[in-house]
C-alpha cells in the first residue's frame, strides 16, 4: 500500500505507507484526490524552500495584497494583538462568505506569528487540497491517538493538527484573553483528521521549548469546560505537540532538491 508523488517530466517518488488504521484512511482518499491536480505556485506556504518561508517582508506583503482583495487594509504594525484582532476579521467573514482567497489570509497571519516565533526551520513539504478535499475529512476517532509521537526523523509522512483555529497552549502563548467564552471559540482539540500529507524535510522534535507548566497553571481553571464544551473525556497535553506518522519516502533527498529547484509535482496516485 503505497501512494506516488508524480511529475509530468521525472520519475515518480514513492510514499511507503504504515501498516495502521490511519494509514488506510489516508490512502482511501487518494482515490479521489488524485484526480485533482496541486499548484504550488498557488499554494505558497506548501513549498518549504520558498520565500513565504524565508522572507517575512515578502509574507507581509502577501498578507497585505490578500486584505485589499478583501476590501480593507493593514494599517498597523503586527504586533500579536493586531494578528489576534486579524484572526477575528477573519473568522466573523469567512462564516459569511467562505472564499478560498479568505484562507489565504488567514494562512498568512500564521505564517508572520511562525516568523515571529523563529519556528519555521526545517519545515516539512506539504500536500494540501484545503477546501477542495472538505468533503473527505473525517472525525478523528480519539484511539488513533494512540499512534502519537512527538518526534520524527527525515522523510516521515505524518497528519497532525489542522483545525481552523489554535491550540490551547498557543492560544495561551499568543496572549489571547483569559476568558473561557472566547478560549472555547478560538481554541481547539484535534477533531478531523484531514487528507493533507507532511513530509519531514530533517529530523523534528515538537516537544521542545515547551513551557509546558506556566501553561497547565493558565489552563486548569478553564480545563473542564473546554473538555466538555468538546466533549472529551480523555484529553492530554501532549496532543497539542504530536502527530501520526503514517509512511516515509526513502528517497527524501532529492524530493527536498526538486523543490528547491521548483521542480514541483502535479498529482499523488494510490499505487
Amino acid at each position: 500500500m503505497n501512494l506516488s508523488i508524480k511529475w509530468k517530466t521525472l520519475e515518480p517518488i514513492d510514499i511507503n505507507l504504515n501498516n495502521n488504521e490511519v494509514s488506510a484512511i489516508i490512502y482511501s482518499k487518494f482515490k479521489y484526490l488524485q484526480h485533482l491536480e496541486l499548484d504550488f505556485n498557488e499554494t505558497l506556504r506548501d513549498n518549504p524552500f520558498g520565500k513565504f518561508y524565508t522572507d517575512i517582508d515578502f509574507t507581509t506583503q502577501q498578507l497585505t495584497t490578500y486584505a485589499r482583495q478583501l476590501g480593507f487594509d493593514i494599517d498597523q504594525e503586527l504586533t500579536q494583538d493586531y494578528l489576534n484582532h486579524l484572526h477575528e476579521i477573519y473568522e466573523i467573514n469567512y462564516h459569511k462568505n467562505p472564499i478560498p482567497l479568505w484562507l489565504q489570509f488567514h494562512e498568512a497571519i500564521h505564517q508572520i506569528e511562525s516568523h515571529k516565533r523563529d519556528d519555521l526551520k526545517n519545515h516539512p513539504i506539504v500536500f494540501d487540497y484545503r477546501e477542495k478535499a472538505g468533503l473527505l475529512e473525517v472525525p478523528l476517532d480519539r484511539k488513533f491517538l494512540k499512534y502519537k509521537t512527538t518526534t520524527l526523523k527525515k522523510g516521515d509522512c505524518y497528519v497532525k493538527w489542522q483545525e481552523l483555529s489554535k491550540d490551547p497552549y498557543t492560544y495561551f502563548k499568543d496572549k489571547e484573553p483569559d476568558d473561557i467564552v472566547r478560549l472555547k471559540e478560538l481554541a481547539k482539540p484535534w477533531l478531523l483528521l484531514r487528507p493533507t500529507i507532511r513530509i519531514a524535510t530533517a529530523d523534528r522534535e515538537f516537544y521542545n521549548h515547551i513551557d509546558l507548566d506556566a501553561f497547565l497553571e493558565w489552563f486548569q481553571p478553564y480545563r473542564e469546560d473546554w473538555c466538555n464544551h468538546w466533549n472529551i473525556v480523555d484529553w492530554d497535553p501532549m496532543e497539542m505537540f504530536s502527530v501520526i506518522t503514517i509512511g516515509s519516502v526513502t528517497k527524501i533527498d532529492q524530493l527536498c532538491l526538486r523543490f528547491k529547484n521548483n521542480q514541483f509535482p502535479y498529482k499523488i496516485s494510490p499505487q
